[in-house]
């Protein structure tokens, strides 16, 4: 098995046309507190948003290989208008996460 191998990858995107049905939120903060990563995420769009709002994180050791990932759910989960704010709380599960990248996502309020 070779174990010295390297994934490199680009990101790249461009600007949302038309009306998405999901929408991404403004993560504000995100911190490793005990065994959890907790944070703050804020609706920055000019339309209310829907929840569930689910928090996707991705560990990456000290190299920057990824390790694992893991989902959960910010509360409340009830409609957010714009500027308005949800946090969360997602266990590591015994999970090793020295840094880690973090979205969390909702859905466009049904008008």
């Amino acid at each position: 098995m070779k174990t010295d191998s390297k994934i490199e990858f680009t990101v790249a995107s461009r600007p949302v046309t038309g009306k998405p049905y999901f929408r991404d939120l403004k993560v504000d903060q995100a911190n490793i507190a005990g065994e959890n990563v907790t944070g703050k995420a804020t609706n920055s769009s000019d339309d209310k948003l829907s929840g569930p709002y689910s928090v996707h994180v991705t560990c990456f050791d000290e190299k920057g290989a990824m390790l694992d990932t893991l989902t959960g759910y910010a509360s409340p989960s009830a409609d957010i208008a714009a500027g308005q704010s949800v946090t969360f709380q997602i266990g590591l599960a015994d999970k090793a996460c020295p840094s880690f990248l973090l979205g969390v996502s909702g859905y466009e309020a049904l008008k």
